[in-house]
């Protein structure tokens, strides 16, 4: 493969990671919160790992899908069901790191 070809395919390949960090900080910067996204950005890269390997867990389409998801919990109020599915998605994530241990 091209050093183009292996490139373009890594750019796609940290697309995913890099638009769950931005959405993510995005949030905490509309919800007021002026000092989390200030230590998301100096962790940054700590943070892209796990937003790939949360993508390779379950793949783009659920990744997605519970994003949107828990969007919707955001737009409707409804916080308590979004931190519920927050917690959901990081106890799976710890479940999955806690069989390489």
């Amino acid at each position: 493969m091209s050093s183009a070809a292996l490139a373009a395919q890594r750019k796609t390949e940290d697309s995913f990671p890099m638009a769950m960090y931005l959405y993510h900080r995005t949030l905490m910067k509309l919800s007021g919160n002026t000092i989390t996204p200030l230590i998301t950005n100096a962790l940054v890269s700590s943070v892209l790992p796990f937003w790939a390997e949360y993508e390779e867990l379950d793949g783009t389409d659920a990744a997605l899908s519970r994003l949107s998801q828990f969007t919707d919990f955001i737009e409707q109020g409804n916080g308590s069901q979004a931190a519920q599915l927050l917690r959901y998605g990081v106890e799976k994530y710890k479940k999955h790191t806690d069989t390489y241990k």
